[in-house]
């Protein structure tokens, strides 16, 4: 029966994954998880690695493409607005590039973070302090109901100011969702990872506090603690070590984005230049830059300073 429950909870149908699969499956199809379970553990997959050749060809393709339509167009309402445009995609393809590389290189080392921290979930499980990743599941929903409508909110906003068609402007914008696609992956690890310091943290506190008054061995001891907390930290190393290159693309695109979207907004109303179609795009666009940049802090702080 003991064998039979830690196959039960292992693998695909641990209460972690079931409850961030939604993600798992967008991480995907944007070829940014090419991993598959095997006898319960997280390997390489071959069959989804091509997942991320194919968008390989596809990102260059429609970035090209983009590239060259909208710098020959003559309905931009100012040049500079169409050579930062054209360097913000320029960027922008080099950072989601530059994920799709990572992914495939860092594909053994994320399944073992992975099958680490289900390693741990199971220890935790056997003694009696099994996590239910209700919290896990409601944020996993957020985070894709309010992408959804996010990117929806700046595919119709971009059509309307630059007067593109649906498919030449989402051709462009499915670039920038695979480069949030990876943000939203790499800080889903860390937050997992946080909420496992967090219950270990919350355990040696409830023991610390049960044998002041209670003069009785606690399940976890002192050195079981340390053992568990030495082994979540060697997996943040893992992960730090994964993403180093990574996180500092990511800052430097998002916040170049977001300097130039602020900066032409409050150019033209400082000037009395008011475009409502093309500022309701670019302040759309500085929320999704912004949002990327909080969760990517918010996450690396939280795990931090558990």
């Amino acid at each position: 029966m003991r064998r039979l429950k830690k196959t039960q909870y292992c693998g695909s149908n641990s209460p972690l994954y079931t409850s961030i699969c939604p993600i798992v499956y967008a991480a995907r199809m944007f070829g940014l998880a090419p991993y598959e379970f095997k006898d319960n553990k997280l390997v390489p997959s071959d069959t989804y690695v091509t997942f991320t050749f194919f968008w390989f060809i596809v990102y260059t393709y429609f970035i090209w493409g983009y590239l060259e339509g909208f710098t020959s167009s003559e309905q931009n309402k100012k040049a500079t607005l169409t050579y930062t445009e054209s360097a913000k995609t320029v960027s922008n393809y080099i950072v989601a590039i530059t994920d799709l590389i990572v992914c495939m290189v860092t594909r053994k080392q994320i399944a073992w973070i992975w099958n680490k921290i289900q390693d741990y979930d199971q220890a935790m499980r056997d003694l009696g302090y099994a996590r239910t990743e209700k919290k896990a599941r409601m944020l996993t929903w957020i985070i894709i109901g309010f992408n959804i409508v996010l990117w929806a909110l700046i595919n119709n906003l971009g059509m309307t100011a630059f007067n593109e068609s649906f498919l030449y402007n989402a051709s462009y914008l499915i670039v920038y969702v695979g480069a949030a696609t990876a943000v939203t992956k790499f800080s889903g690890l860390v937050l997992i990872l946080g909420q496992r310091f967090k219950q270990l943290n919350e355990i040696a506190k409830s023991n610390i506090y049960k044998t002041r008054w209670i003069h009785a061995d606690p399940m976890i001891d002192d050195k079981l603690v340390d053992c568990f907390h030495s082994e979540l930290t060697t997996i943040g190393k893992k992960l730090n070590y994964a993403y180093r290159w990574s996180l500092i693309l990511w800052l430097g695109n998002l916040s170049f984005h977001s300097v130039c979207c602020s900066y032409f907004v409050m150019d033209w109303v400082l000037q009395g230049n008011i475009y409502p179609d093309l500022i309701n795009c670019l302040l759309a666009w500085f929320a999704s830059t912004v949002t990327q940049l909080f969760l990517i802090d918010y996450s690396c702080h939280y795990t931090s300073s558990e």
